[in-house]
C-alpha cells in the first residue's frame, strides 16, 4: 500500500510540475508587450532557437508526440518515440510568424490537454513502458525526462532574457 501511495504521490507531482508551465506561460503574458519583437523571433546564432521557436517547439512536442504518445500507452500500446533536434524540426515550420501571443495561446492548450491526458491515465498506465530513442522506461521515467527537457528550454530562454537587459536600470530583477 504504501508503494502504491508513494507512487501516486510522485504521479500528481508531476502532473503538478507539467501544468506549472500554463502557470509559466501567464507569467510571460504579463510583460511580453515589453519584450522587443526581434529578440522574440530572431536566432541568436544560425543553430540556435529563437525564443519563440522554443516556446512553439515545446507545443509542437506536446501536441505531436507527447500527447499521441500517452493516448497509446492508455491503449496498452508501447510507444516507440524517436527525438528529432529542434533545429531540425524549427526549420520545417514558419512559427515566427504567427505572433508571439497566438504561440503562448497555443502552448497553453496542448501543455493542458497533455496534462488531461496524462491525469485520464490510472496508476498501472503509469508503470507501462514506452521507448524514447531506443531506450524502455516508464511513463514515471518518460514524465520526468519531459520536465527536465522543458526546464532547460525555459532556463535558456530566462538566460537569454536576462542578458537581454530589458530595463534602464542597472539590474533587471526588481529588488
Amino acid at each position: 500500500m504504501a508503494d502504491t501511495d508513494q507512487a501516486q504521490s510522485l504521479r500528481q507531482s508531476f502532473l503538478n510540475q507539467l501544468g506549472m508551465l500554463v502557470e509559466e506561460v501567464d507569467g510571460m503574458r504579463t510583460f511580453v508587450d515589453r519584450i522587443p519583437t526581434q529578440l522574440l523571433i530572431e536566432r541568436p546564432t544560425p543553430d540556435t532557437l529563437a525564443i519563440i521557436e522554443v516556446y512553439a517547439f515545446i507545443a509542437h512536442l506536446d501536441e505531436r508526440v507527447r500527447r499521441p504518445a500517452v493516448e497509446m500507452v492508455k491503449d496498452s500500446t508501447t510507444p516507440r518515440i524517436r527525438s528529432r533536434e529542434a533545429l531540425d524540426v524549427a526549420n520545417e515550420h514558419s512559427w515566427s510568424e504567427n505572433g508571439f501571443g497566438v504561440t503562448l495561446d497555443r502552448l497553453t492548450q496542448t501543455r493542458q490537454a497533455l496534462v488531461e491526458s496524462l491525469h485520464a491515465c490510472d496508476l498501472d498506465a503509469w508503470g507501462r513502458d514506452v521507448e524514447v530513442d531506443r531506450t524502455e522506461m516508464t511513463v514515471f521515467d518518460w514524465a520526468h525526462r519531459i520536465l527536465q527537457n522543458d526546464t532547460e528550454r525555459l532556463r535558456t530562454v530566462a538566460q537569454r532574457l536576462h542578458h537581454a537587459h530589458l530595463s534602464d536600470r542597472d539590474e533587471d530583477l526588481p529588488k
